[in-house]
């Protein structure tokens, strides 16, 4: 299961508090050249039951992958 984590910031921009996120709900965007893009613009999606229910940006949520591939934005299983 992958598991992403939310940052939810203070209006001034400070962490407030980590939430993690399950990472079956998220679709990463990529950019034409394969790279996940920069704020301001949407790096990931929350889909719920077919609905988007958010966007988040990498200042938003962290994504780290374990055993990364060349081929894709995902990583392999462990």
């Amino acid at each position: 299961m992958l598991v992403y984590f939310n940052k939810q910031r203070t209006k001034g921009g400070k962490l407030l508090r980590i939430i993690p996120i399950d990472g079956s709900t998220i679709k990463l965007r990529v950019g034409d050249g394969g790279e996940t893009p920069l704020p301001p613009e949407p790096a990931y999606e929350q889909w719920i039951k077919g609905k988007k229910i958010d966007s988040y940006t990498t200042k938003d949520i962290t994504y780290e992958i374990m055993n990364p591939r060349t081929d894709s934005p995902y990583g392999y299983l462990p």
